[in-house]
């Protein structure tokens, strides 16, 4: 059984997203991708206030920056669709205008007005969905006070380096599908961006960076994958607990097949075994057993 209080959080590391917003060249192209005839915008008026990623029951990035007037609250969506982000991206206003303003929690409270902003929330989502809203909305209800808009960002209705990156990661998810989690899906994803000229700078400067990226991409999926087959699983024992005891055995053969290929890919593509054990639970014994 899969050990789901483990922090996975710990384990996420880099998208392509997250690590081209960390470089103050590129995360200024991502402003301008969103305001493009805002070219009077330096780097150094660009401040980053938060950029994170969390596994949950999917993989996200989130990034929150001040550009002069202007608090930009992004989350990226790797592979789930949650349409409760809009709830996320409001904790992460509070977080972010409370590190913006120094004594915030002092200030409110005083007759001085603060700086006014405007505040902007983005859902940049690079998974395979097509039907995508244009916005998402908190779920408060009809009428409230208080009211939550995001933007939905994709590769149809987005310019710039965010349709280069939406790009990036469609061609990637297309070699996936015809060549596997394998080296060979980064490579092709790779020679194809270059020779189409997508984020073609940026993966000719880091090449390296972005190969690594992808691999950790492959892993963190497969971590997801492996917590969906575990949980459907459990749900479906529970359902199927008063079936005959004659099915049982090929039930389990069935799940033990399916182990097997989860806990093989895993560590063909790098996962030690001490982080595999955390995720599937297994002791190292049971593991080199299932995969000798």
């Amino acid at each position: 059984m899969i050990d789901n209080s483990i922090d996975l959080k710990r384990e996420i590391k880099d998208s392509l997203f997250s690590a081209l917003v960390k470089e103050k060249k590129w995360l200024r192209k991502v402003y301008l991708s969103l305001y493009p005839d805002d070219t009077s915008i330096k780097e150094e008026d660009i401040k980053v206030i938060t950029l994170e990623s969390i596994f949950v029951n999917g993989i996200y990035n989130d990034l929150s920056i001040k550009v002069r007037d202007k608090l930009i609250i992004f989350i990226e969506c790797q592979s789930t669709w949650a349409p409760n982000i809009p709830l996320r991206l409001m904790s992460y206003f509070a977080s972010s205008l409370s590190k913006i303003e120094k004594g915030y929690k002092r200030k409110q409270y005083e007759n001085t007005t603060l700086d006014a902003m405007h505040v902007k929330l983005y859902v940049l989502y690079t998974g395979k969905r097509m039907d995508l809203p244009d916005y998402l909305y908190a779920p408060f209800v009809s009428g409230s006070d208080m009211m939550a808009r995001a933007k939905v960002l994709a590769r149809s209705n987005t310019k710039g380096v965010l349709n280069e990156i939406c790009i990036f990661c469609d061609l990637y998810d297309k070699n996936v599908s015809r060549l596997g989690r394998t080296e060979g899906a980064i490579r092709a994803t790779i020679e194809k961006c270059l020779e189409k000229g997508i984020l073609k700078e940026f993966v000719e400067t880091h090449e390296s960076e972005v190969e690594r990226i992808m691999r950790n991409m492959s892993q963190e999926q497969m971590i997801k994958d492996f917590i969906d087959y575990s949980t459907n699983k459990s749900r479906k024992e529970g359902r199927e607990s008063g079936l005959q005891e004659g099915r049982q055995e090929g039930r389990q053969e069935g799940r033990q097949e399916v182990s097997r290929k989860f806990i093989s890919a895993m560590l063909e593509n790098g996962m030690s075994y001490d982080l595999v054990s955390k995720i599937s639970g297994m002791s190292k014994e049971q593991i080199m057993a299932i995969v000798k």
